[in-house]
């Protein structure tokens, strides 16, 4: 039996997990409205040609800010959440070494665009009068990677509000200077509006970042070139897988261009976005606090081990419900957020759904190659695997089409997750407790249960398949309970507010 002291260590660990998932998952959710209200006006106004327009040049933007970054801002979360309550001199130390590095990375990144913006005008529209727009895209470059560096000292400082009102206020302030733009200029705002954008949440994260700790010591040269040079041999790797995800995933929609047709790459599109923006949210929200986590935990097997299962753990109970959710209601989400003539993604939907627990256990087994500084076997794992995601997805297509890509889906990440725990069991002597193999076999059970259920399309089985996702929403309150006290938390707010009057 666990004394009282580790239970509440562990009741706290969960409650730290449970309370900075909700403020991001609800900073993701802001986000995800304020896209959607950008997108809808964006499309009255600019129309299919200006947003092409916008399109091409915000993927400008993006490749220009992960190639000249090189990295620095995720490998530096890394350093500085080591670095946290153990060494506070050290910690300053990377920061300034950091920001050194990245005034130059942007510097150089913004004039390569700027400097080239007329023949990208060329290269990209076949046209010159598109000039002035990567002159600008060029300065949005530089303020780009700035900003995101900062926001990587506040994500590895763990400071989780003033990230979340960062993300919201510059998103917000943007979107409200940006939409008259558009509604008077149209396509000529394109441009600036990015630039505006840009700007605004450049001088939102200045706000933010004035508080944090400078070093008092003067870095030497030598100093600062072996840190920084620690930094991009972790980001480069990172920023490089990055960019094979992008590269593996477009290889598969040409070939599915080739092999059948745009209509199928639009509605396999359709279907992955569907998954990656809503259990994004999840990921994303939970990223932002376990990775700076992860790196932050003594390095020993027993609490690293700790520390991976507990996050596997919530992760499974909050992605368990959402899952069948879409298994439920996958028709009318996709005829409300697509429309009708997409209701053949549902096919590829249903087998996919599958390896999304698959996918959230070994997201956070992954984590532990990048927390731990191993180089060598993130960089090889993510060559392996891209490889890997491109053939199985191929042969997925070629066998069995929309249908076929969602089995494969599920199908790399069952590989993926296998392959991941038996190098961290080989190499760092971790693997799955006991607690996490019941959530596994709980979800996989519902899930699964759900799905069978989907074939039969009587009342009766209809009503059976909420019946299990109510089970799953109560099984995963009780457990988060359980774990974190919720509900006496929850009676404490409630009563506070009455206690003021």
């Amino acid at each position: 039996m666990p004394d009282f002291a580790s239970q509440q260590r562990e009741q706290k660990a969960y409650r730290n997990i449970l309370k900075v998932t909700s403020i991001f998952g609800s900073e993701q959710l802001v986000q995800m409205l304020i896209a959607l209200v950008r997108s809808k006006f964006l499309a009255i106004w600019l129309g299919p040609l200006g947003m092409g327009i916008n399109s091409l040049l915000q993927t400008t933007l993006s490749l220009s800010e992960q190639i000249f970054s090189m990295g620095l801002h995720q490998s530096a979360v890394r350093d500085i959440a080591e670095a946290k309550n153990k060494d506070t001199d050290k910690q300053a130390k990377i920061i300034a070494v950091l920001i050194k590095w990245v005034w130059k990375s942007a510097l150089v990144g913004g004039l390569f665009i700027v400097f080239f913006s007329f023949g990208f005008s060329l290269w990209i529209f076949d046209d010159s009068s598109y000039t002035l727009s990567f002159v600008l895209i060029g300065i949005a470059v530089f303020l780009k990677i700035v900003t995101t560096a900062r926001l990587a000292v506040l994500q590895g400082l763990q400071r989780y509000s003033s990230l979340a009102k960062v993300r919201i206020l510059g998103s917000l302030v943007s979107l409200l200077i940006i939409l008259p733009l558009y509604y008077v200029w149209r396509e000529a705002a394109i441009a600036p509006a990015i630039l505006i954008a840009t700007s605004v949440l450049f001088l939102v994260t200045l706000f933010f970042y004035r508080n944090i700790p400078k070093s008092s010591e003067k870095i030497s040269g030598n100093e600062f070139a072996k840190t920084g040079k620690n930094m991009m041999r972790l980001g480069f790797v990172m920023s490089l897988g990055g960019f094979l995800n992008m590269a593996s995933l477009y290889a598969v929609q040409l070939f599915i261009q080739d092999s059948g047709s745009l209509s199928d790459v639009g509605l396999f599109s359709a279907g992955f976005t569907i998954i990656h923006v809503y259990f994004g949210m999840v990921f994303n929200a939970m990223t932002t606090d376990y990775y700076p986590r992860l790196a932050a935990t003594d390095q020993s097997p027993n609490l690293l081990k700790k520390e991976v299962n507990r996050q596997a753990v919530f992760s499974l109970l909050i992605t368990t419900p959402l899952i069948l959710i879409i298994l439920i209601f996958g028709k009318g989400l996709i005829t409300l957020l697509y429309a009708a003539a997409f209701e053949q993604v549902y096919y590829f939907l249903f087998a996919a759904l599958l390896g999304v627990p698959f996918k959230s256990i070994s997201f956070c087994f992954g984590f532990i190659f990048i927390a731990k500084g191993d180089v060598a076997v993130y960089g090889k794992t993510l060559i392996i695997f891209n490889l890997l995601f491109f053939a199985i997805m191929v042969t997925g297509y070629t066998l069995g089409d929309l249908q076929g890509l969602g089995i494969a889906f599920s199908l790399y990440y069952f590989i993926h997750l296998t392959v991941v725990v038996i190098i961290s069991k080989l190499r760092y002597q971790l693997g799955f407790s006991g607690e996490l193999l019941k959530i596994i076999t709980i979800s996989l059970l519902l899930v699964l249960a759900n799905m069978v259920l989907v074939y039969f399309d009587t009342i009766f089985f209809k009503y059976l398949k909420v019946l299990l996702l109510v089970v799953s929403l109560l099984f995963s309150l009780y457990y988060l309970n359980q774990k974190t006290h919720i509900f006496e938390m929850l009676k404490k707010m409630i009563k506070r507010p009455e206690q003021d009057l």
